[in-house]
């Protein structure tokens, strides 16, 4: 794709199929996609669209990201309360200048001759933000950042930029991130991404109803928050021991994890050994592989070597160990 064709690119505009969230002006005659994703309850509004000649594509959104938590003393007082959600996640709060090259590490490190040229500043993506942010009534912290880097695809250099900030909410932050991947010039493409990502336009409707629910939720949140200080209040003397029940009710969850994968283990054993027509012997301390079939075995403790036997008299126990079937 040349300068002049990337230029006269026309944009028609897109609407979420799933809940009519949002729109966002993406170009004309690209394969193009867009989605309202709620992985594990997170809200990402995403969208990709590749060119013709399928030389470059450009995306907004990323439904993988995490939504971080700050660390704080109640989590570890509230330790086993955990929502086992992934992509919630506890973390200090990262600026984009060290987060983005983690992130495009992790997504990109393992292509080709995969390496990062550069990182910058993105002051668009910075000012694009706040500005919608500010929109929509808040005001917080952001960095930006904006990596270059480059891989190979079928013996032809292929450029990406992926351009990101992270929002400090105080208690939460979060990442967004949008970029192109293309095997053209890189400083061609981003006037297209940024007219895209700057489109992006939120349905006021679905804005409104998902308010009114997330404000349910707060408002459950906040009752339960109540409930749970007044029986820290009330409990308080006997904190220690409801803490050493909780301990103690893990270690028995984590024993009863570990006896039954012991258990897995000797029956993916026993079940090879029936394969191989063989059986395992210990005398209490080390074990060995034997030919099955035979009620005892005894080990020659010079040579190693074993002797199974059925119904007659022992061997010698100056000179061989009696070992017993471990099963």
């Amino acid at each position: 794709m040349n300068e002049q064709n990337a230029s006269s690119i026309q944009f028609i505009r897109y609407f979420d199929p799933k809940e009519n969230a949002f729109s966002i002006a993406m170009p004309m005659g690209w394969n193009s996609q867009v989605s309202m994703e709620r992985p594990y309850g997170i809200i990402r509004s995403c969208g990709v669209s590749v060119s013709p000649d399928k030389r470059t594509s450009i995306f907004f959104g990323d439904p993988t990201l995490p939504m971080f938590q700050m660390p704080n003393p109640m989590m570890f007082l509230f330790r086993g309360m955990n929502t086992g959600n992934p992509l919630k996640q506890i973390e200090h709060f990262i600026p984009a200048q060290h987060f983005m090259p983690r992130y495009v590490q992790m997504r990109y490190g393992y292509l080709p001759g995969f390496r990062i040229l550069g990182v910058q500043e993105s002051p668009f993506m910075r000012q694009l933000t706040i500005r919608k942010m500010r929109e929509e009534g808040f005001n917080f912290q952001v960095t930006d950042a904006s990596v270059l880097f480059t891989f190979e695809e079928n013996g032809q250099t292929v450029y990406g930029k992926i351009n990101g900030v992270t929002v400090n909410m105080e208690l939460a932050w979060a990442v967004d991130v949008n970029g192109l991947i293309t095997m053209d010039d890189p400083n061609q493409i981003e006037p297209l991404l940024n007219q895209m990502v700057s489109s992006h336009q939120t349905n006021p409707a679905w804005q409104q109803r998902e308010s009114m629910r997330n404000q349910q939720v707060l408002n459950q949140m906040n009752h339960d928050h109540q409930m749970r200080m007044q029986q820290m209040q009330q409990q308080f003397q006997s904190h220690q021991n409801m803490m050493q029940q909780m301990y103690n009710s893990a270690d028995a969850q984590n024993q009863q994890w570990r006896d039954q994968q012991q258990i897995n283990d000797q029956r993916h054993e026993q079940f090879i050994d029936y394969i191989r027509d063989e059986t395992t012997i210990t005398n209490g301390h080390q074990t060995a592989k034997v030919e099955a079939g035979y009620n005892s075995y005894y080990v020659n403790q010079t040579t190693g070597e074993y002797i199974g036997v059925n119904n007659y008299e022992n061997p010698d126990p100056t000179i061989f160990e009696h070992w017993k079937r471990k099963w």
